[in-house]
């Protein structure tokens, strides 16, 4: 229980720093997607999807969307990430930091497009405009990954 209550304080306060504070940066990590990622790998889907929903409605109340667009996208990220690690073994050591940088990079992506359509300011033309300097958020996404990757590790290993 100890866990779950630090899990959700910690996504709460993400989402109001990613809100207020690195607003102001033209490039900055997407730290609920990566803290949602790194959650999935290490405690599995089922686990953590009642916190993904929180964070979500959190982040859509944060950032003024219509509610439920960051709750599906976060879903649909954890999803698939708990997908791809059952698939490619990411537990374990192998070539688990490239498929890490991999799954951050598809769900630094699939988290742009979709955010991006879900505004009503951008259509499917205007894709390759919005995805624009995603290189950066990428690189940004993987740093704050493996922070991540390792708190969350530390925390199973405690509880």
């Amino acid at each position: 229980m100890k866990n779950k209550f630090l899990l959700f304080f910690l996504i709460v306060f993400l989402a109001i720093i990613q809100g207020s504070g690195m607003a102001v940066f033209k490039h900055s990590p997407n730290l609920l997607l990566v803290s949602v990622i790194a959650a999935t790998v290490i405690f599995g889907f089922m686990n953590v999807l009642g916190w993904v929903v929180v964070a979500g409605i959190v982040c859509d109340l944060l950032f003024f969307y219509a509610i439920g667009v960051n709750v599906v996208i976060l879903v649909l990220s954890a999803y698939g990430t708990s997908f791809f690690s059952k698939r490619f073994h990411i537990e374990n050591r192998g070539l688990s930091i490239l498929s890490m940088i991999l799954l951050i990079l598809l769900s630094t992506v699939f988290f742009r497009i979709l955010s991006g359509l879900a505004d009503s300011h951008y259509v499917l033309s205007q894709i390759p405009l919005f995805l624009k300097g995603i290189q950066y958020d990428i690189i940004l996404n993987c740093g704050a990954f493996f922070v991540f990757f390792y708190f969350f590790r530390k925390i199973g290993a405690i509880f």
